[in-house]
């Protein structure tokens, strides 16, 4: 009999708690998807404000990423209220496994710094052309914890920021102008001053080739039956690959047209019987 008592009194127990939760369980799913629905239209407001005031393009990325985990956490604390739990609790329990956490997050934290820094001394904006470890690609974003960048065939590749801000880059789109180098071979007997000025000449008329500076024309190294020419024609960052193409293609076809022979690498290969005595 004391038994079933304290098991009613249990049960009784249990639903009046399910019954105070369940309320609080709504408005925090309610409260979720109207936070999520408001974190949206104020990253677009914040974006369309921004964009007014023509901040630089990786600074607003950046400062985005920062707002939306920012109202996100928000937006977790007071889901965490309307739930009963005290934040003076969820913090005691943060710096008890603060620790571990530090560790676990430890190159987060490292990426973090990285995103500052890459902000403050901006070795790279959006829509630059970098190359960094063996990746080039145009930077799309510049995110609180890694980079984004677009490469030629179209994938994008997340960068740490924190590896970003520490290693070498290079950035081809900082000055404006970039310089296309594209070796051609000719014949060793053919006029090298002839040869060079038939290149030249068929880059002139090109649109998205730079008259400043100047498209150059050097010899880069002579070898058995050929001479390598590096033909340098400058233009702007977007049109590189273009430029790249349409030269080989231009100058290929001037070089046939006045039957200037590309050269092709001899080998003299020396036999020698011998025979035994």
């Amino acid at each position: 009999m004391n038994m079933s008592f304290n098991t009613e009194k249990l049960i009784n127990y249990l639903g009046g708690m399910v019954e105070a939760l369940i309320p609080k369980i709504l408005a925090a799913i309610l409260i979720w998807i109207l936070g999520s629905i408001a974190i949206k239209w104020s990253y677009r407001v914040f974006k369309k404000v921004l964009d007014a005031k023509e901040f630089d393009p990786s600074v607003e990325t950046f400062f985005l990423s920062f707002i939306k985990i920012g109202l996100r956490i928000s937006l977790f604390l007071i889901i965490i209220g309307v739930l009963g739990i005290q934040t003076t609790s969820v913090a005691a329990m943060l710096a008890g496994v603060g620790v571990a956490i530090g560790s676990a997050f430890n190159g987060s934290l490292g990426n973090f710094a990285g995103g500052f820094m890459l902000i403050i001394y901006q070795p790279i904006k959006v829509g630059e052309f970098i190359e960094f470890n063996g990746v080039s690609g145009t930077v799309q974003e510049i995110g609180i914890l890694n980079t984004s960048i677009l490469t030629g065939d179209m994938k994008t590749v997340f960068l740490p920021n924190g590896l970003l801000s520490t290693g070498i880059i290079i950035n081809w789109s900082r000055k404006g102008k970039i310089r296309v180098d594209i070796p051609f071979s000719i014949e060793a007997n053919i006029d090298i001053e002839l040869a060079k000025d038939i290149a030249l000449e068929s880059l002139k008329d090109h649109s998205l080739i730079l008259s400043d500076p100047k498209p150059e024309i050097y010899i880069q190294h002579i070898q058995s039956g050929s001479i390598q020419l590096i033909v340098r024609p400058y233009c702007t960052q977007p049109d590189y690959w273009t430029v790249y193409n349409d030269t080989h293609s231009l100058v290929i076809n001037a070089f046939k047209e006045k039957h200037v022979s590309q050269g092709i690498p001899k080998q003299i290969l020396i036999t020698q019987n011998i025979g035994k005595d």
